[in-house]
């Protein structure tokens, strides 16, 4: 194999390699946004949870002190 043939191989193989991080950063940035959108769903979630949760506490000291 001659010099310049190597060189054109390693450039075809630098440009699969560029290409192929390119496409794994975009696949990155991606799962991050999924991520930080159900995180984002689970903190709203635990915020109705816990407000569900004092509710039924608050319900409950009502039905307690009515039956007394």
């Amino acid at each position: 194999m001659k010099k310049d043939e190597i060189i054109e191989l390693l450039k075809k193989q630098i440009k699969g390699l560029r290409d192929d991080n390119n496409r794994l950063l975009d696949q990155i940035d991606a799962l991050i946004k999924e991520v930080s959108s159900l995180k984002e769903a689970l903190l709203q979630k635990g915020e109705a949870l816990s407000k569900q949760q004092r509710l039924t506490k608050g319900l409950a000291k009502l039905v307690s002190n009515t039956s007394e």
